[in-house]
């Protein structure tokens, strides 16, 4: 099986003292990982919708408060390492049922929010609006239908 354009993430520095959640975010994003690997489905960029690749964005920089001004994801793992302030954001790709991504917020203070393309939600947060993620957390999000993503 050919993984056209798919690297492996950056894994972080070990902790000088062990932290339970750090250490489970980091296991549940080489799980994540390692299912693309074990995958029978083909890894190819089509089953992708625009210009999302199966590839990793190592260093974000998310920009602008809302839906149209925010940073387009164009990775299926994204780590985001500079928030400005809090409530700047990115976008992800128009859903696609069957497409995840990964989104790490690297940044040490901010929150980022993550907004869904045009027309779209998460969860059940409305229509359009943002997913919060807190400074040094990560969340994976899979589309269902063409308008619905889900966090897990």
């Amino acid at each position: 099986m050919t993984f056209k354009g798919f690297r492996a993430p950056a894994l972080p520095l070990a902790q000088p003292i062990y932290d339970r959640r750090q250490m489970d975010e980091f296991i549940r994003a080489l799980r994540i990982y390692f299912n693309v690997l074990d995958s029978e489905v083909p890894i190819q960029s089509e089953l992708f919708i625009g210009d999302i690749q199966t590839s990793v964005s190592s260093a974000i920089t998310a920009t602008g408060t809302t839906q149209a001004t925010a940073t387009e994801l164009i990775s299926s793992i994204n780590n985001v390492t500079v928030v400005t302030a809090t409530d700047d954001g990115v976008r992800l790709p128009v859903a696609k049922p069957g497409v995840t991504v990964l989104v790490r917020n690297s940044d040490s203070t901010d929150t980022l929010e993550i907004y869904p393309a045009d027309g779209a939600e998460i969860d059940s947060l409305g229509v359009d609006n943002p997913y919060s993620l807190s400074a040094g957390s990560t969340v994976q999000l899979y589309a269902t239908t063409t308008t619905q993503w889900y966090s897990i």
